[in-house]
């Protein structure tokens, strides 16, 4: 009686020792793949970082390209705004100093002045052609 009694609690132990091992081995199974999960995560997490990192300083690098060229623009419209200002300030000079000196003719000139004036101009022009 206590035989039948004593085996079928040995094999009870038995497949509990059996179940415990088989535990013990997909918990090692389990624990294996969160550290792999893991680590594949940091690894991810990583280059990420390291991605973002590059593209910041791409992005930075663009940036100071970007401005060194329209500060190159900038610049070249400034001189040209300044070249087309000294123009147009030499221009109107001219015409002041034009306009100035036919005043002055009209005023003080005679014909007889002016007719002298158009002599020496011929001679000069007769000299240089010859």
């Amino acid at each position: 009686m206590w035989r039948p009694r004593a085996d079928g609690i040995r094999s009870e132990l038995e497949e509990a020792r059996s179940l415990h091992e088989e535990a013990k081995a997909l918990l090692a199974s389990y624990e294996k793949k969160q550290s792999e999960v893991q680590a594949q995560a940091n690894r991810i997490v990583e280059a990420a970082r390291v991605e973002a990192a590059t593209a910041a300083e791409q992005a930075k690098a663009d940036i100071k390209k970007s401005v060194a060229r329209r500060m190159v623009a900038a610049e070249e419209q400034i001189a040209s705004a300044e070249a087309s200002a000294i123009k147009d300030v030499r221009d109107e000079a001219v015409i002041v100093a034009v306009a100035a000196a036919r005043d002055i003719i009209e005023n003080q000139m005679t014909a007889a002045d002016g007719n002298g004036l158009i002599d020496d101009a011929i001679e000069q022009v007769g000299s240089k052609l010859h």
